[in-house]
């Protein structure tokens, strides 16, 4: 069978894709104009994020302690609070409710140096940690996530953020031995971590 294609269905045809193509042409220019946008503020409010933070993310969240004469570390485990070590607080005849200062060295300026309290101080001698409260909570910075011990290999590859001496410091290295005390959570690691760096993370690569 054979259709005849008049002059006016051609002619209605060709207004038909000609408005369609400006339809997408005007789309195409409103996404563009959009797009650096969106992008900007997706990321600002973490639209992508997987729970994964980057190594900035993670020096940023680690903090110097500086309790009376001694020096340590502590990370935050949320926007007001962080973790120690415990005897970088007791060695410095720090008690529950004292106050110490904290310099978080790699993050923005702003937050440079901040007042803590110890929170809580364990009453077991083998736990050896503390917990400290910022004045003000930062929801700036990426608190750090506490991994599970269950899950750890050996050889796995390891990073140990600190401040030894009172100096940032940031080492690699690996779990040699993940299971040296049956029914403890006790490891040997071959990375580098000196007077100072008790209380800081161990970052599981």
């Amino acid at each position: 069978m054979i259709i005849h294609v008049g002059p006016k269905t051609k002619e209605l045809f060709k207004e038909t894709v000609v408005s369609k193509i400006n339809k997408l042409r005007s789309v195409f220019f409103l996404i563009l104009f959009i797009l650096p946008f969106l992008v900007y503020f997706s990321f600002k409010i973490n639209w992508f994020s997987s729970g994964s933070v980057s190594n900035h993310d993670i020096t940023a969240s680690v903090a110097k302690v500086i309790a009376g004469d001694h020096t340590g570390t502590a990370f935050l485990i949320s926007p007001s609070k962080l973790i120690t070590a415990k005897h970088v607080v007791v060695l410095s005849g720090l008690m529950e409710g004292s106050i110490l200062e904290l310099e978080f060295v790699k993050a923005p300026s702003s937050f440079a140096s901040l007042r803590a309290k110890v929170l809580f101080i364990p009453k077991e001698a083998n736990s050896d940690f503390a917990i400290l409260e910022l004045e003000k909570p930062i929801n700036e910075l990426q608190a750090l996530t506490k991994g599970n011990s269950d899950d750890v290999q050996i050889n796995e590859q390891i990073n140990i953020i600190g401040y030894p001496g009172g100096m940032f410091s940031s080492t690699t290295g690996s779990i040699s031995n993940n299971n040296m005390q049956e029914s403890s959570d006790i490891m040997q690691v071959d990375a580098g971590a000196w007077p100072g760096s008790s209380g800081g993370p161990i970052i599981s690569k």
